[in-house]
């Protein structure tokens, strides 16, 4: 990353496949289990719209984060561009999931950010680093366990 850069980086041993790390990324009824109840929404065609969304307890659907698909590559990669604060500002970052075979497992790559160029950088930067990590168990569970 350039120096002039707020970037959130995790690298996690999976114990699963990437086939199946990559069905816990985009499967609807599998990120619900460990996105904060949000199901994933795409064709993940190049272009096309990303949704995590949720349901409230009237059944209402509520989108949480809204973004698209630049770049896809089953079981290997998948970057989004995300709009922050549901698209209401011009404040976006990047979202890239990479997927890389390990002796009998995927390691697990994310990268979010620049968030350098936000108002509230530092603060964005910390709050985006406890989400990912307050998932992180509940992801790897799901890569592990997904069919």
């Amino acid at each position: 990353m350039k120096k002039d850069s707020l970037w959130v980086e995790l690298e996690l041993e999976t114990g699963a496949s990437p086939e199946k790390v990559w069905q816990a990324l985009t499967r609807p009824e599998l990120t619900e289990k460990y996105m904060y109840g949000c199901q994933f929404h795409s064709s993940l065609a190049l272009g096309d719209d990303v949704a995590w969304v949720r349901f409230d307890d009237q059944g209402n659907e509520i989108t949480e984060v809204k973004g698209i698909v630049i770049a896809c590559v089953p079981n290997k990669i998948l970057h989004l561009i995300l709009f922050h604060n549901k698209g209401l500002s011009e404040d976006t970052s990047e979202l890239i999931f990479s997927i890389e075979p390990k002796a009998d497992q995927a390691i697990l790559k994310i990268q979010q950010g620049d968030f350098f160029h936000f108002d509230n950088s530092v603060e964005v930067y910390k709050k985006t680093l406890e989400g990912w990590n307050f998932v992180k168990k509940d992801l790897i569970a799901t890569c592990k366990a997904s069919p």
